[in-house]
């Protein structure tokens, strides 16, 4: 029993400085197994430590499967919403704007026509190109 608790606590303390969920729920599951070895014996434990690892290994894979879903949705760029300065256009169909002090190439995904010294709103980024 005692081998039980004594990974445990050590799997818990390589988790506080590892921050992976996974290790937290391998130390419950061998927490709850050190208990079932100590009322029913060590092969209750092992049953246990299998049965409650491999449940939290799975709850936890789909609960951050979820939620990194719901996060990536959410964008979280501080250019978007600001203004630009139109300054030229580029033979490329894109924009020389003036933004932060230099210049930066934007691409104008709405309809409407643009001139140099409008200004026009960032409503997304593809890579180093504004999405105006």
């Amino acid at each position: 029993m005692i081998y039980w608790l004594i990974v445990a606590v050590l799997l818990f303390i390589v988790e506080l400085f590892l921050g992976t969920v996974y290790l937290l729920v391998l130390s419950l599951a061998l927490l709850g197994a050190g208990l079932m070895a100590w009322l029913l014996g060590d092969v209750a434990g092992f049953w246990v430590a299998a049965i409650l690892s491999l449940a939290g290994i799975v709850w936890v894979y789909h609960y951050k499967k979820r939620n990194i879903e719901q996060v990536s949705d959410v964008s979280d760029d501080f250019d978007i919403g600001q203004t630009v300065v139109l300054e030229s256009l580029l033979p490329t169909g894109e924009w020389r704007v003036q933004y932060r002090g230099t210049l930066w190439e934007a691409r104008n995904e709405f309809s409407g026509s643009l001139k140099a010294g409008d200004t026009a709103k960032i409503v997304a980024r593809d890579g180093n190109i504004l999405i105006i």
